[in-house]
C-alpha cells in the first residue's frame, strides 16, 4: 500500500477529547472518520490512559482550536491519516466510548498504528502483544 498523507496535531487536551473533536470536523466534512491508534486501543483492552490519538479519514483538513500544528511526527498527540486503505472503513465498527459513539478500527488496524510507537515504548509493545494475540485466535476479547 502507498503510505498515506498525514497531518500531525498538538494539543494539551485529553487524547479521547482530541479524537472526539477531530473526528467531529472531519465526519461534518464527510471524510467518514475511524479512531485508531491508542484511543481504539483503550475501546478494546484495558490498558493505561491513552497519551495519543490517530483518526484515518478519507482525506485532511485543518482542524481548528484546540490543535496547533506539531514540529514533528514524535511531538504530536493527534496525527490524522488520509488513508487509502479501504479496509479501515470496511472492518471499523461503532462503539460507545468515553466521548460517545464512534467508528472504531479493526484491531488488526490499531496494531499498525501503534508498531512505530511499541518500538519505543513499552506499555505500547504490551498492548499491541495483547491485540496482535487477541487476532491470532489465542485470547478472547471481549470489548468494552
Amino acid at each position: 500500500d502507498p503510505p498515506s498523507e498525514a497531518q500531525h496535531w498538538l494539543s494539551d487536551a485529553p487524547a479521547w477529547e482530541q479524537a472526539a473533536r477531530a473526528y467531529d470536523v472531519l465526519e461534518s466534512a464527510g471524510h467518514t472518520p475511524v479512531v485508531g491508534g491508542e484511543a481504539a486501543a483503550d475501546q478494546l483492552t484495558a490498558w493505561a490512559t491513552p497519551a495519543t490519538a490517530v483518526i484515518h479519514a478519507k482525506g485532511l483538513r485543518p482542524l481548528g482550536a484546540p490543535f496547533l500544528p506539531a514540529a514533528s511526527p514524535d511531538q504530536a498527540t493527534l496525527t490524522v491519516h488520509a488513508t487509502v486503505d479501504p479496509l479501515v472503513r470496511a472492518l471499523a465498527v461503532e462503539r460507545d466510548g468515553p466521548v460517545g459513539r464512534r467508528r472504531i478500527a479493526h484491531p488488526a488496524i490499531v496494531v499498525r498504528d501503534l508498531e512505530p510507537l511499541a518500538q519505543r515504548d513499552d506499555r505500547v509493545a504490551e498492548v499491541v502483544d495483547r491485540l496482535q494475540r487477541w487476532s491470532s485466535g489465542s485470547v478472547t476479547y471481549t470489548a468494552r
